[in-house]
């Protein structure tokens, strides 16, 4: 990024660079975010470096964070690395999250993978939620599926409709 007067600056998010690497398919495969030459981890990001892995689909399968010192961090997200399948373009059917360990990690303190379905039009008719154990777990909300029904959320516990509580007032 240059300044008016021609010189290098830093954009909003702390770089003022970007040195992408790519595969025999023209895809991403190394993104590095650089600030005065070098490569820097950026606090809106929480990392230097993000790496790519793509499915024989073409569609990003895999992206993983790390900081200047290539050393796995968090991404601001909360995740190291998130894994995905997909029903098609833009539309994950799974996507799970991992620490810099390798670890499943909860999303929201319940879920470390998410599975969805879509229907004819694109639109989500289907989201479960599952824990490390690959079982079906309930959410924050207390539920461990919704389902579109003719443009309707309904949500599911154990394969029965559930019902969320209404908040009580705090009076």
């Amino acid at each position: 990024y240059y300044g008016a007067d021609g010189e290098k600056i830093a954009c909003k998010e702390g770089y003022d660079e970007i040195r992408r690497t790519y595969n025999e398919q023209k895809q991403a495969i190394r993104t590095e975010y650089c600030l005065d030459g070098q490569i820097a981890s950026i606090p809106g990001k929480g990392y230097a470096v993000m790496l790519r892995e793509y499915g024989d689909d073409g569609l990003v399968a895999a992206e993983s964070y790390y900081n200047e010192k290539e050393e796995p961090v968090l991404s601001t997200g909360g995740y190291h690395k998130i894994i995905r399948t997909w029903a098609f373009a833009n539309h994950p059917s799974s996507e799970a999250w991992f620490d810099t360990e390798g670890q499943p990690i909860t999303l929201n303190d319940t879920y470390v993978r998410r599975e969805r379905e879509y229907d004819e039009a694109g639109n989500v008719a289907a989201e479960r939620y599952y824990g490390a154990d690959g079982e079906k777990v309930a959410c924050k909300n207390g539920y461990d599926e919704i389902r579109w029904i003719d443009g309707e959320a309904k949500y599911f516990l154990d394969g029965q409709e559930y019902v969320i509580p209404e908040e009580k007032d705090a009076a």
